[in-house]
């Protein structure tokens, strides 16, 4: 373009950009990630098609591409020793490339190999092997075609046979058909089977896991007894095979068991370290927590897509002008439109930083553990405060994307319908994060009811419950918005405290009164309090904790960084906390947190003022997040921002563009029939 908008944004900025870059993702992610899109760009087998190919074709691709990954090895052992935050960088990495790919390469082996190596012993030693020698593939099956939510409820069953010394799997009806497990259709040997553990008793021990082979690996049938089927083409994410399963009195051997958790004697006794049946199903189920975490390193990844796709069009795209001289502008420029987005793009900076954050301290809780040399009580703390951090954190950052894609799809009006515009299939790909591994809504009550349990005295390890040491204080008073003095993050911190303890304190009520006037049933209690009680306080809670981790390493970063970098990262931390305190009005009325309506007036009057004060360095800053112009793959946000350029290519790439269609004749047909 002659005058080039994006250009002149970028050099309005006085965003050190450089700088900001190596303190968001530190220099050697930065060079992991990028070294991985080069390969990715320069290898043939990569190559973005302009059409969407048939459901086969697009599941044969994606498995060409898994063996090439397989052998560009990005994922090494000695990679993850280096840095074990590579591992989010390379999912993320992949994964703004194609997600049905990271899905499948990832349940292939990582997955797998993760829980064995969790839940088994050197029983599983040479399956385990074989996963790491690529000898075997494989696939996780936990849901069933009746049951995902509720997993203790699962109904196939796996009974301990004394005089074979074997398990018989068995799948009573459809209903407990194991259902949903990407690669199981087409492609895997070997599955991660949860079912319900039968010893010679016959009475149940709850749900374990086995590490099952379902096909032979030299012809890929299935062995006998185990049928398996394909559930077709999904909404999204068709590169990855999603399949059912049917066991029919199908015998394995009592080794595929993975049997740290709990294991039966060749009596058919059963035996486990765990006193406690709830203990062993929450350790069995550990896997899932690790799960959640990945997802909202994939849900970052595709806000990060969609806010550089919105943002780099609107700068790039211009419509009317108030001048006389007919000068258009960018539709950056116009209030509704920068004020849609800056709070995507705000979002898209805090969660990235809760994400990475999170990430590691699930390193360091696993580290701990394996060290043994940590206080029994402040694992189980922590532990506790992972699991009700990542039953948020799923949901919170899962929905954020889903609804940026969607606002960013209809920011970039007509053009952003298109296919080539890519926001559709990132819509539809991220669709699914906020279902699997735990349904968001569902999520979201583990974290309430966790919080219900915490006291002054409750131990919190990674911070997020802290505030309640000043639970008497917070629990009185209003804030006073409307003060003459500018806002900052620690005042909107206060708020979400204020919030937090008068919700948890009005959610304890709730619950206390429907369980004594309802014959002390706790389940009913808790299912009558989520829609303005529990599911708020769930929500609340997380958005705190993300904007305190985000504030803590805005402090811990302005060394490396220059005032005005300092400034514009303030001011996406500020913009996050008002927007989201303005969303619960109604519930800091409610609470007493606020009083006055000119409030309310405060708070609209500084996302505006906000959002226009971080236009003109909002390029920059998506520059920062954007991956290089072939993974992003869009004709619309592209660096050089020449959209008519892109969109012209796009139109005319495909061969057909300008030829009649193939059934031309019967149109022809048509038309002569009515002459």
């Amino acid at each position: 373009m002659a005058n080039n908008p994006l250009a002149c944004y970028r050099s309005k900025s006085k965003i050190n950009y450089e700088a900001l870059r190596m303190a968001l993702y530190t220099e050697d992610l930065v060079q992991y990630k990028e070294n991985i899109w080069r390969t990715l760009e320069t290898d043939p087998v990569f190559a973005h098609s302009s059409k969407t190919p048939a459901l086969e074709e697009q599941r044969k691709i994606t498995f060409e591409r898994v063996i090439q990954l397989l052998k560009h090895d990005f994922l090494s052992n000695e990679a993850l020793m280096e840095n074990p935050m590579r591992y989010p960088a390379y999912v993320s990495a992949i994964g703004m490339y194609d997600w049905s790919l990271l899905a499948k390469k990832s349940l292939m082996y990582e997955f797998c190999s993760s829980a064995i190596r969790g839940s088994g012993t050197k029983d599983q030693a040479q399956i385990l092997e074989q996963f790491q020698k690529e000898q075997v593939i494989g696939c996780f099956c936990l849901t069933e075609v009746s049951h995902g939510s509720n997993t203790k409820a699962m109904r196939t069953t796996a009974k301990f046979d004394v005089p074979s010394q074997r398990f018989i799997l068995n799948t009573p009806d459809f209903q407990a058909a194991k259902v949903w497990s990407g690669n199981l259709s087409k492609t895997a040997t070997h599955a991660i089977v949860f079912a319900q553990l039968i010893p010679a008793n016959g009475q149940s021990c709850g749900l374990h896991s086995f590490i099952v082979p379902i096909r032979d690996p030299k012809t890929l049938l299935p062995k006998p007894r185990v049928t398996i089927g394909d559930m077709g083409e999904k909404v999204g994410l068709n590169g990855l095979d999603n399949g059912f399963m049917i066991f029919d009195h199908y015998a394995i051997e009592k080794s595929c068991l993975l049997n740290k958790l709990g294991d039966v004697n060749p009596q058919g006794e059963y035996v486990s370290p765990f006193k406690d049946p709830n203990r062993r199903f929450g350790a069995s189920l550990g896997a899932l927590s690790s799960g959640r975490t990945g997802i909202m390193t994939m849900a970052n990844a595709n806000l990060h897509l969609a806010i550089v796709i919105a943002m780099r069009y609107s700068a790039s795209r211009q419509q009317f002008g108030s001048n006389h001289q007919g000068e258009e502008l960018s539709v950056l420029e116009y209030q509704a439109q920068h004020c849609r987005l800056m709070p995507i793009l705000a979002s898209a900076f805090v969660h990235h930083v809760l994400g990475m954050s999170f990430f590691q301290d699930f390193i360091d809780f696993n580290v701990l553990k394996l060290s043994k040399s940590e206080d029994p009580a402040i694992l189980a703390a922590m532990g506790m405060e992972i699991h009700g951090i990542s039953s948020a954190g799923k949901p919170l950052t899962s929905w954020t994307a889903q609804q940026a894609l969607q606002e960013c799809r209809e920011a970039c009006g007509g053009h952003g319908y298109l296919k080539c515009a890519r926001l559709g299939d990132l819509r539809n790909d991220n669709d699914a994060n906020c279902t699997y591994e735990g349904d968001n809504n569902v999520l979201l009550q583990q974290t309430s009811n966790w919080l219900s349990t915490l006291d002054p005295t409750s131990p919190s390890p990674l911070g997020s419950t802290s505030f309640l040491e000043r639970k008497n204080e917070l629990e009185l008073g209003s804030f006073n918005f409307s003060q003459e003095s500018p806002l900052n993050i620690e005042d909107i911190l206060v708020v979400y405290q204020m919030l937090l303890t008068r919700l948890i304190k009005a959610f304890k009520e709730v619950n206390a009164k429907i369980f004594s006037t309802n014959g002390g049933d706790k389940f009913d209690a808790r299912n009558r309090s989520q829609t303005f009680l529990g599911k708020t306080l769930s929500v609340a809670f997380i958005e705190h904790f993300a904007l305190k981790r985000y504030h803590r390493w805005l402090k811990e970063s302005q060394n490396d960084l220059d005032k005005l970098t300092t400034d514009a990262l303030n001011n996406l931390g500020l913009l996050y906390g008002l927007v989201h305190v303005e969303q619960k009005t109604s519930s800091l009325l409610k609470c007493g947190i606020l009083v006055r309506s000119k409030d309310v007036d405060r708070i609209h009057e500084d996302i505006i003022a906000i959002c226009l004060a971080l236009k003109n360095d909002a390029i920059v800053l998506t520059d920062v997040l954007a991956p290089s112009d072939f993974i992003l793959n869009s004709s619309l946000a592209n660096f050089n921002g020449d959209i008519y350029t892109d969109l012209e290519q796009a139109f005319t790439s495909d061969g057909q563009c300008f030829q009649r269609p193939e059934y031309w004749k019967n149109q022809v047909d048509f038309l002569r029939s009515k002459l």
